[in-house]
């Protein structure tokens, strides 16, 4: 293990690389920009590699979905532990906490890379004599046993520190886990970024350190830990993501006019850039429309949504880095003909129209439908549910409900 200060443990935290996944490409996409992001999960996790091994990290810890596919090529494996490998000749060990089923036979890791499956003991010097990584299975196997003494204190011994890597269990497991057998630090992966405190413990999730979908919007990054006997954990984010995505929202309900709509997707493409300057950005577009326009009609709309996207792409994506846009979407403001638009929407429209369903829709959410949401919330849950059925149905009685109601003469949608 690399050397590092004797009065603390510092090591980074990667989860979810879903190395075996690729980012979204598109046909008419310039030749760079592709290469860019079919290497872009690679070149992140070097980068952070590299940084962590600059601020002084004693070992990587990998958790969650790494590769985040059954099946792939051979080589995306190899490559994977060639990078792992290569940190770990300079020094920096890689613990990975596999739990992705059995572990491809013909690959054989790298050494200093190892596959955390049983308990390891790193002995260190200083304040700090001992430093236990447990996988989660087996620290989950000794629920069973006798529990600690005193809930929420940790059963190490002084100048131990305990850490326990794997796969989130879900809330209320990892709950009972830290009130039974507390630990220093839960290193756990499967989801987007997230601290949990309980007890006086931190289990944490770093997400992604490259998103790879369009709805996985911002920065992400890696966590670099600090542990010490006399302190709590101290996290910091470490990003090195090469590909951002976002949403972006442009206002045409005064006006249809293409010098308009250019002016402000410039606008928005200034700030994106003034906040991130060295990232690619992958961009969807919601264009805002009146729904008695032209563009609002959904033949109209088929055609523009390409036309403008490829005019979005002629005048930002030679930019350096790039700006694609990925999307357009043409939204037609107009809840009520957007949901009737959708055969079982509609069907629930035209029943809550009787003001005795309104009652008994009201009875049956338990008062959730007094809760109204504003118009942006709401269109987002009526896109979302009303096409559901099954276990979904009373929660598109409530986006229907609440749309309703808002559509109503003095309702706040009027």
């Amino acid at each position: 293990m690399a050397s590092g200060p004797t009065d603390r443990l510092s090591f980074l935290h990667l989860a979810d690389l879903r190395f075996a996944r690729a980012l979204p490409l598109q046909p008419d996409m310039p030749p760079q920009l592709r290469e860019l992001l079919l290497t872009a999960k690679r070149i992140s996790l070097q980068n952070a590699l590299c940084r962590a091994r600059d601020r002084g990290a004693q070992f990587v810890i990998l958790t969650g979905k790494i590769l985040g596919a059954k099946r792939f090529p051979p080589g995306v494996l190899w490559t994977l532990l060639e990078d792992l490998g290569q940190a770990a000749k300079q020094g920096l060990p890689v613990f990975w906490a596999f739990e992705e089923g059995r572990f491809p036979a013909w690959a054989t890791p790298p050494g200093d890379v190892q596959l955390l499956r049983q308990p390891i003991a790193l002995k260190t010097t200083g304040a700090i004599e001992k430093v236990r990584l447990v996988p989660l299975k087996v620290w989950a196997s000794r629920m069973d046993s006798s529990p600690c003494p005193a809930a929420g204190k940790l059963r190490n011994p002084p100048g131990v520190l305990t850490i326990v890597a794997g796969h989130f269990p879900g809330g209320e497991a990892l709950r009972q886990l830290m009130e039974k057998h507390p630990a220093t630090y839960w290193a756990l992966g499967g989801l987007a970024r997230h601290t949990i405190k309980h007890g006086g413990q931190v289990a944490h999730l770093p997400g992604p350190l490259q998103a790879e979908r369009p709805w996985q919007f911002g920065p992400q990054a890696g966590t670099l830990v600090s542990l010490s006997p006399s302190r709590p954990p101290q996290l910091e984010p470490l990003s090195t993501d090469q590909v951002r995505f976002v949403q972006l929202h442009l206002d045409l309900r005064q006006s249809c006019g293409g010098q308009e709509f250019l002016e402000q997707a410039a606008a928005k493409v200034a700030r994106l850039r003034k906040a991130w300057p060295t990232p690619v950005i992958l961009a969807r577009w919601v264009i805002h429309v009146r729904p008695q326009s032209n563009l609002g009609c959904p033949e109209a709309g088929i055609h523009l949504e390409e036309n403008w996207r490829r005019e979005l792409n002629r005048v930002f994506a030679q930019e350096h880095p790039a700006f694609w846009s990925l999307e357009v979407k043409i939204c037609g403001h107009g809840l009520k003909q957007q949901a009737e638009a959708h055969p079982f929407a509609g069907l629930v429209l035209q029943e809550l129209k009787s003001p005795a369903h309104w009652q008994q829709a009201a009875l049956q959410l338990s008062g959730q439908a007094q809760r109204i949401l504003g118009q942006g919330q709401l269109l987002a849950r009526v896109s979302s549910h009303l096409g559901r059925k099954g276990v979904q149905k009373l929660l598109a009685r409530t986006a229907a409900w609440q749309a309703w109601q808002l559509l109503q003469p003095g309702g706040e949608g009027a």
